[in-house]
C-alpha cells in the first residue's frame, strides 16, 4: 500500500510518506530572528507611563481575584488572567496598542507583553502565552496539532475559540465585540467571517538558559503571540485556514469604526466554539483501491471506503461523489474533516493524479 496524508477540505497531498496527523505538540521549534519594531506611537515616555498605570490595575485585580476565588476549583487565577471551568470561559486582560488602518498592517491580533511587535498588534496581553494556553486547557479545551512545513503539516488543526474585545477608557465601554469586527479584508473592505481561532497551542523547546528544561516557545521566541493573522508556529491560537506570513502580509487592516485609543485597558475573553461536546476535527481514513473487474486505469474505476476514528464505513456507495457528499455534510454542520488516505498499488498513475486534482479542487 502506497501511503500519502492529506487534509480533506483543507487537504495537503503528499505521495511516498506517511505522517501521523495526531502529533503532540511538543516539538522544537526553531527561534525565528527578531524583527527591528517601527518606533512605538505615542512616545516611549507616555506609553511607558500608561503602562505602568495599567500594570498597576492588572495586578491589583489578580491580587482581588485570588482572594475572590480561593478555595474554589472551578476557577483559575494566574497573573492578568480568570478561568472560569463551568461557564467555560477565559478572560485575561491587555492594553490596546493604538494601531490604525493608517499604519502598519496587522500580522498580530494579541501579543504577549514580552514581544517587541506592538506597532503591528491590536494588542498586548498581560497574561503570558503559556497561562492562555493553560488556561484553555483548564476549561476542557485540548490542544490541536500546529502548524509545521518542516513536518508538511500546511494546516493549523485543532478546536476553535471564540475571542471577544472589550474595551474600556475613560467613561467610554467599546464593546463586547467578536474580535473578526475589529478587522477588514484590505481587498473586500468587509470584515473578517466570525469563524474563530484554532487552539493548536505552541511548543515546547529546550531552555537555551537551563540546560535539560523545556520551555513553552511563545513566552520565549520572537514574536511571543497569542493569536496571529498568519499560521505562526509558535502561536497559542492560529487561523483556520494556509495562511504563510509572506502571503498574509498586508491582507488585513483595522476596522476604523472601532479602534481602541492606545493605552486603554482591554478585557479579552476566550471561549470554546462548541460546549455541548461537540467537536469540530474529524479524523478520518480514505482508502482507494480498484474495482472489481477493472484495470484501475481510470478514475471511475477506482473503489473508495471511507471510515471514521471507530472505524465506521460512513460512505453508502463506493464511488467518489458518495465520499465528497460526507464530507459536504460535515463542513456544513460545523466540522473539518483531516482525512489520512490510503492508495491500492493497483491504482495507476493516471487515476491517482485524476483523483489528486479533484480533492485540491476542493482544499
Amino acid at each position: 500500500m502506497k501511503h500519502t496524508t492529506l487534509t480533506a477540505l483543507m487537504l495537503v497531498l503528499t505521495f511516498g510518506l506517511s505522517c501521523s496527523l495526531a502529533q503532540p505538540v511538543a516539538d522544537p521549534d526553531k527561534e525565528k530572528k527578531d524583527v527591528v519594531a517601527a518606533p512605538p506611537k505615542p512616545t516611549a515616555t507616555e506609553g511607558d507611563k500608561k503602562r505602568e498605570v495599567n500594570k498597576a490595575d492588572v495586578e491589583a485585580l489578580y491580587k482581588e481575584n485570588l482572594k475572590k476565588h480561593e478555595g474554589n476549583a472551578d476557577m483559575l487565577v494566574l497573573p492578568g488572567l480568570v478561568a472560569d471551568r463551568k461557564a467555560h470561559r477565559v478572560v485575561f486582560s491587555a492594553e490596546a496598542t493604538g494601531l490604525t488602518g493608517k499604519g502598519e498592517p496587522p500580522e498580530f491580533f494579541i501579543i504577549a507583553e514580552m514581544s517587541g511587535h506592538d506597532y503591528e498588534a491590536l494588542a498586548v496581553s498581560f497574561a503570558r502565552p503559556s497561562d492562555v494556553h493553560k488556561a484553555l486547557l483548564f476549561i476542557g479545551m485540548e490542544a490541536g496539532r500546529r502548524v509545521d512545513f518542516e513536518k508538511l503539516q500546511f494546516w493549523p488543526k485543532g478546536e476553535r475559540v471564540k475571542i471577544q474585545f472589550m474595551c474600556k477608557a475613560g467613561d467610554k465601554t467599546i464593546g463586547p465585540l467578536r474580535m473578526e469586527k475589529l478587522f477588514q479584508d484590505r481587498n473586500t473592505t468587509k470584515p473578517l467571517a466570525e469563524s474563530g481561532l484554532v487552539f493548536t497551542g505552541s511548543s515546547m523547546i529546550d531552555s537555551t538558559q537551563e540546560p535539560g528544561k523545556k520551555v513553552y516557545a511563545g513566552d520565549t521566541c520572537d514574536p511571543h503571540s497569542i493569536a496571529a493573522n498568519y499560521n505562526e508556529p509558535t502561536s497559542v491560537l492560529d487561523v483556520p485556514r494556509q495562511a504563510p506570513q509572506k502571503s498574509a502580509y498586508n491582507q488585513l487592516g483595522v476596522n476604523t469604526e472601532y479602534a481602541f485609543p492606545a493605552g486603554a485597558l482591554l478585557e479579552i475573553s476566550a471561549e470554546p466554539e462548541y460546549t455541548d461536546g461537540k467537536k469540530r476535527v474529524v479524523d478520518l481514513s480514505l482508502s482507494v483501491g480498484v474495482q472489481a473487474g477493472t484495470a484501475g486505469a481510470e478514475l471511475g474505476q477506482l473503489a473508495f471506503v471511507l471510515k471514521d476514528a471507530k472505524d465506521k464505513v460512513l460512505n453508502t456507495g463506493s464511488d467518489l461523489n458518495g465520499v465528497l457528499a460526507v464530507f459536504t455534510a460535515l463542513v456544513k454542520d460545523g466540522h473539518d474533516p483531516f482525512v489520512s488516505l490510503r492508495m491500492d498499488d493497483a491504482v495507476t498513475l493516471k487515476a491517482a493524479n485524476g483523483l489528486v486534482s479533484i480533492l485540491q479542487s476542493i482544499d
